[in-house]
């Protein structure tokens, strides 16, 4: 297995061009930025955080009230009011919380619908950048502009100044073709 992962090297090495045409299928975009439940406001994860917050203050708020109307202590009284504090901060944070979900949800919704429209996808990588061809339109990046790359086992995302450019779900190409991609990026930004 060693002696073929330096072959591969060799070769890319000595390729001048990658070119990959994509099997793209927006449902490979969707899984990617939609997984563990991040598509829904109700399964993100900061907003149950928030609801069980909130649930937790309204309980303890009415058991402060309902103890205040048993004992009419001055102390219950400051109790409840601070447990209604509580509760208005929480809606207040649960309120954040939904408005940064949908200030990242509805472009990125508008993205892949965008991307959904595009019938081919193709990549071509060479030795001064890389090219992403959707349909008749393309973006071209310089790899001296590629400020880093994350890599996981199911995608590559390409970052220019902490701001992804360009995302590779490996489900759209063939493991080979992923690989030597992965490998060429690797390659071309250090």
């Amino acid at each position: 297995m060693q002696y073929e992962q330096y072959l591969n090297t060799e070769n890319l090495n000595r390729m001048e061009e990658l070119k990959i045409q994509m099997a793209f299928d927006p449902k490979h975009f969707r899984d990617l930025y939609y997984q563990n439940g991040q598509g829904n406001i109700f399964t993100y994860a900061p907003f149950k955080k928030s609801l069980v917050l909130l649930s937790l203050i309204i309980a303890f708020t009415l058991i402060i009230y309902l103890l205040s109307l048993s004992f009419p202590y001055t102390a219950f009284s400051v109790l409840f009011v601070m447990g209604l504090l509580g509760i208005a901060s929480g809606i207040v944070y649960a309120s954040w919380v939904m408005v940064k979900f949908f200030q990242w949800k509805v472009p990125l919704q508008r993205y892949l619908t965008e991307l959904a429209n595009y019938r081919t996808h193709n990549i071509v990588a060479t030795a001064n950048y890389i090219e992403v061809f959707f349909d008749a339109k393309s973006t071209m990046e310089k790899w001296e502009n590629i400020s880093t790359v994350h890599y996981e086992s199911n995608y590559i995302v390409l970052f220019k100044k902490d701001i992804p450019i360009h995302i590779f779900p490996a489900q759209s190409m063939q493991p080979d073709e992923f690989e030597s991609l992965k490998n060429f990026i690797r390659e071309k930004v250090k």
